[in-house]
């Protein structure tokens, strides 16, 4: 509580998902639902927690998160990866599965049966 100054709740994982294996590097609230938050770091996973259980609900691999590098809109993740290609990953919020890779430096865009549009 950042008025108390004290710890309210911790983040476990949940079932099957034990949570991050390393470091976090982004958090961040989903604007159209309060109690849930995503969070992703140096394991190349993105985390959908509930608060009101403080359990991971899903997951989604692939980005390697090392800064603050996660924003969301329109029920979408943005996600920004320090790999050589495939630089920016649009996740799907409902699902947490890829909508599309992008690669910063060429090729363009890359749908997620890997093909550009």
């Amino acid at each position: 509580d950042e008025h108390t100054k004290t710890l309210v709740s911790t983040l476990e994982g949940g079932t099957g998902v034990l949570g991050h294996s390393n470091r976090v590097f982004s958090v961040k609230y989903i604007p159209e639902d309060p109690n849930l938050i995503i969070s992703g770091g140096w394991d190349n996973t993105v985390l959908l927690w509930d608060l009101r259980t403080s359990k991971v609900v899903s997951s989604f691999y692939g980005p390697h998160i090392c800064g603050d590098s996660l924003d969301i809109r329109n029920g979408k993740i943005l996600a920004g990866s320090y790999h050589n290609s495939d630089n920016l990953y649009l996740i799907d919020l409902e699902t947490l599965e890829l909508d599309q890779k992008i690669n910063w430096y060429g090729d363009g865009f890359k749908k997620k049966d890997g093909k550009s549009p």
